[in-house]
């Protein structure tokens, strides 16, 4: 695939794509990854997802414009979930830019 071609799954590849480059930035993190829907807290402890992580999620898409040709542009409403763990001595906020 060239440069200027769009991948046909770009929309549902998208939160792993922004989660790969989150991991480039932030190495550290034990899970960064994509995935489907919305996190709760049962899906959190059914999945076993250890902190420090992201979990990178797409929530909502919608067609915005259509312009000459086949160039249509979307709005999406993405969330990225950060997971983190109170540290000893340390309140919740400063624990989580930490």
């Amino acid at each position: 695939m060239s440069a200027t071609e769009t991948r046909p799954d770009l929309l549902a590849a998208l939160p792993g794509i922004v989660a790969q480059a989150i991991r480039v930035v932030l190495p550290g993190l034990r899970e960064c990854r994509g995935m489907a829907g919305r996190l709760d807290v049962a899906a959190l402890k059914a999945r076993g997802i250890a902190a420090p992580a992201v979990l990178v999620t797409r929530l909502g898409c919608q067609q915005d414009a259509i312009y000459a040709g086949p160039h249509p542009t979307f709005r999406l409403r993405m969330a990225a979930f950060i997971l983190c763990k109170d540290e000893l001595g340390l309140d919740r906020d400063a624990a989580a830019a930490n």
